[in-house]
């Protein structure tokens, strides 16, 4: 009997610290220097749920709350602290235009579906 080998379902997380340990460093430090340790001590436990649908070229913008608490955290307000947008005190998407965070982000999430999630 053949077992189908069908393949493996991608996270439905990912740790920034882990596949982006560079953009952690520079946004922690970033957010720190600008006065808000309240966001920059949110770094270390950062995820990625999936990554902005818009296809533009270096576009490396992720977001990091499932995409339901995603839209229930954007209609409630945000504010944007260049490049992380805030929602309720919760990092919610970081924005960068950085070439190499837009590969690592299309090889991750190649098929990004983000059903809900706003393009920019």
């Amino acid at each position: 009997m053949r077992k189908s080998r069908r393949p493996t379902p991608p996270p439905t997380f990912l740790f920034v610290r882990e596949v982006l340990p560079q953009l952690a460093k520079s946004l922690q430090s970033d957010l720190s220097m600008r006065g808000r340790a309240d966001l920059a001590a949110q770094v270390p436990d950062l995820r990625i749920y999936g990554r902005c649908p818009c296809q533009r070229p270096g576009c490396g913008t992720f977001y990091c709350a499932p995409s339901k608490e995603y839209a229930r955290l954007a209609r409630v307000g945000s504010d944007t602290w260049d490049p992380v947008t805030v929602a309720k005190g919760k990092i919610i998407r970081v924005e960068t235009l950085d070439p190499e965070v837009d590969a690592v982000l299309k090889r991750l999430f190649p098929d990004s579906e983000n059903a809900g999630l706003e393009v920019h």
